[in-house]
């Protein structure tokens, strides 16, 4: 199992609910250790600036433990700043191989900035609709170093059957091909 991990962007949505915006981020890096902690031996414990739980146990906990990877969402600067201080990898929404390729390089200087290597994140992408998925447009992802391409199907238009049919044709369009 993979955890992807955002910190929100609609301020409406917090107002719902009673919680600060502004700090949305440092509360979701926190938050991030608290499941780290969950997900380690019991009994559990955490003291935080946001979060203070006292000592309980889980059950069940994720095969992985506390080492379950953690993806962190986003592409604004903030965002990645958060990957690399607190997540095992990266899932932006929405971006092109292009503006990927952009967001890389600042997220590669902040890695080394904190002495981490790029090659301990797990890149994934998720198009979106606005990027046709081809073979071709997979291959470019891959070239950047994304290992996880997830891919989204309109499901609000597309009956049952439909949308088989279609992760079945997206299947078969991304299948690695010789040559």
């Amino acid at each position: 199992m993979i955890l992807a991990v955002g910190a929100g962007w609609l301020e409406e949505e917090f107002a719902l609910l009673g919680q600060p915006f502004r700090d949305r981020g440092r509360r979701l890096v926190e938050a991030i250790h608290v499941l780290r902690a969950c997900w380690g031996a019991d009994p559990i414990t955490f003291e935080g600036a946001v979060y203070r739980l006292a000592p309980f146990a889980m059950d069940p906990k994720p095969a992985q433990g506390s080492r379950l990877p953690v993806l962190g969402g986003g592409e604004s600067d903030a965002a990645l700043r958060r990957v690399v201080a607190a997540c095992d990898g990266w899932h932006p929404l929405g971006l092109s191989p292009e503006r990927l390729g952009e967001r890389l390089g600042r997220l590669r200087a902040m890695t080394a900035r904190a002495g981490r290597s790029m090659s301990d994140l797990l890149l994934t992408a998720r198009p979106g609709w606005a990027t046709p998925l081809t073979h071709q447009t997979a291959a470019r992802y891959e070239e950047l170093g994304v290992r996880l391409l997830v891919a989204d199907v309109n499901y609000r238009a597309l009956t049952l059957p439909g949308a088989l049919a279609e992760i079945e044709r997206l299947a078969a369009e991304l299948r690695l091909r010789d040559g």
